[in-house]
């Protein structure tokens, strides 16, 4: 989805950078660096995109938040357009066992020996090794 916003975005002659974001997320910025551009002019131009692609691709992408309708789809999350919203810095992973595996895999350094992915704790370690011997008396 984030290739085919670029693509939208380069028509009409905007750049647009991804970046991935929490666990599985992947933001799309597209820098206006123009100082009287607002929210107000920007946030219908982002809900305009997400409906556009939500009516284009109905079985991929949805443009509202209801949890029931996003299952197994793509959210374009135009809400996030707004000066009440915060971002943090570039390719930052939610802190959970299993985001160095996510990212990694998608960067394509694979799920192990990825370049930059931490060796995972001890606890994290005996906690799947107990959830799994727990599997197997099933």
């Amino acid at each position: 989805m984030a290739v085919s916003l670029n693509g939208m975005f380069e028509n009409l002659g905007l750049r647009s950078f991804a970046k991935t974001s929490g666990v599985k997320g992947m933001q799309v910025y597209v820098p206006l660096n123009v100082p009287d551009v607002t929210f107000e002019q920007t946030k219908p131009f982002a809900r305009a995109v997400a409906e556009l692609f939500e009516q284009t691709e109905p079985d991929l992408v949805v443009s509202r938040m209801t949890k029931a309708r996003r299952t197994g789809k793509v959210l374009i999350d135009w809400s996030q357009n707004d000066s009440n919203k915060t971002t943090v810095c570039v390719y930052s992973l939610r802190a959970t066992e299993r985001a160095d595996r996510f990212h990694a895999g998608r960067l394509g350094g694979g799920a192990s020996g990825a370049r930059g992915a931490r060796p995972r704790p001890a606890r994290v370690r005996r906690r799947r090794r107990a959830r799994a011997r727990g599997r197997a008396r099933r």
